[in-house]
């Protein structure tokens, strides 16, 4: 049966269908769309800020938690006396620079399970910390013969350092003046004895500073 309508079987010209919606855009470039959002995020809304300061969070937080398979821990001492000087040294936080280390101690057995407990028991908290970071120790913890973490821990400002990435640390706070904090230090303190500083000499009192009346001061 022959058909009534109309049918026109002319060709499409090429500038009209350049024209028709998608197919302007080749498809071997679709690609681009969502790298192009990625990079606006990243770049432009701070994105970057975020996955970082993310990781960092995880990444505190793990170096206590994650103590499955620890077979020992190295504990270096930061604070120490000239004597006890060393030829091992580590990266300080603030400069980059080398401090030397003053001792070193190798906990198995009994030892790293006491320590583990203390370890584990540490209570990480971004707002904790102040700024001054003068780390007393440095810790390193072995899976095997493999360092699965490592980081200087400061008292001082409740400061210890984060393997964000491999090419970037930062600092992070902890309880350091908690039970459990004030337990880890004595804990190292015991095998890796830290220097204390010098008391404070006394202040003067007003009274010591006022000027001596002439009948006080001697020979007159």
């Amino acid at each position: 049966m022959a058909s009534s309508g109309y049918e026109d079987s002319s060709p499409v010209p090429s500038t009209v269908r350049k024209s028709l919606g998608p197919r302007s855009f080749p498809r071997r470039w679709w690609w681009l769309v969502p790298v192009a959002l990625v990079g606006f995020y990243l770049c432009v809304c701070d994105g970057w800020q975020d996955i970082t300061r993310g990781r960092m969070h995880r990444k505190a937080h793990e170096l206590f938690s994650e103590v499955e398979g620890i077979t020992k821990v190295e504990i270096f001492l930061l604070e120490g006396e000239e004597k006890d000087k060393t030829g091992i040294t580590f990266p300080v936080y603030e400069n980059q620079q080398d401090s030397p280390t003053y001792g070193h101690v190798t906990l198995t057995g009994d030892d790293l399970s006491k320590f583990l407990e203390l370890w584990q028991v540490q209570t990480p908290c971004l707002y904790m910390r102040a700024m001054c970071y003068d780390p007393v120790y440095v810790f390193r913890l072995y899976r095997g013969s493999r360092v699965v973490a490592q980081t200087n821990m400061c008292w001082k400002c409740s400061d210890f350092s984060v393997k964000v990435w491999p090419w970037q640390r930062e600092l992070y706070g902890f309880d350091a003046r908690g039970k459990y904090g004030q337990e880890l230090l004595a804990f190292c303190d015991t095998r890796l004895p830290y220097r204390r500083p010098p008391p404070r000499a006394p202040k003067p009192s007003p009274e010591n500073n006022a000027a001596p009346d002439a009948r006080e001061i001697p020979g007159r």
